[in-house]
């Protein structure tokens, strides 16, 4: 997913599908309040780099959406 100001497009999340689990990649989203956050809702939340990552079941997403939904209004809120 990403915003565009008109010329070019940034993306900021990333959705990466397998078959059992959803992999959630923010690029540069790694900080140690979101990441808490996640882990406090019982979501695994990793570091590689910069980047935050959490895999999601279908059941995660019903269970812990409201979470994930936040993790997703914080950063689109930084972009804009």
């Amino acid at each position: 997913m990403g915003l565009t100001d008109g010329l070019r497009a940034r993306n900021f999340i990333y959705f990466r599908p397998g078959k059992k689990f959803l992999r959630i990649v923010v690029p540069g989203g790694w900080t140690e309040e979101r990441a808490g956050g996640l882990n406090e809702a019982g979501l695994d939340a990793t570091q590689t780099g910069d980047r935050l990552s959490v895999n999601v079941t279908p059941n995660d997403i019903k269970k812990h959406r409201e979470p994930l939904a936040a993790l997703i209004q914080e950063v689109v809120q930084e972009l804009t």
